[in-house]
């Protein structure tokens, strides 16, 4: 089995709850500008790789550089995680097999 390094690649997906009036729940509509700004500062940093939402706007798929505990901790750390309405489907590592690795991560 692989194991985990500081370099591993996580991805972690969150899906909009099924009803519509607790996905629009303004707490959650509050903490998206905070978090797409620190997702800025993540990518900016070289933790985030990437970040998209799905084309329906039901969620969205992230991929992380770092271990599974920092991931786990910037999760934490994001109210937008936490608001009413957005689940975490789950959070893998990741091993790309073909394509092009960004750069590594600054130290």
């Amino acid at each position: 089995m692989h194991r985990a390094t500081p370099q591993s690649w996580w991805l972690t997906g969150w899906s909009r709850a099924t009803t519509t009036p607790q996905y629009e729940n303004p707490r959650r509509l509050a903490a998206r500008v905070a978090h797409r700004q620190h997702l800025t500062e993540l990518h900016a940093a070289g933790r985030l790789v990437m970040a998209e939402p799905w084309q329906d706007d039901s969620g969205a798929l992230l991929v992380f550089r770092g271990d599974q505990a920092e991931v786990e901790a910037i999760m934490a750390a994001d109210p937008h995680y936490r608001a009413p309405g957005v689940c975490v489907d789950s959070l893998r590592q990741w091993r790309p097999i073909v394509g092009s690795a960004p750069p590594p991560r600054p130290a």
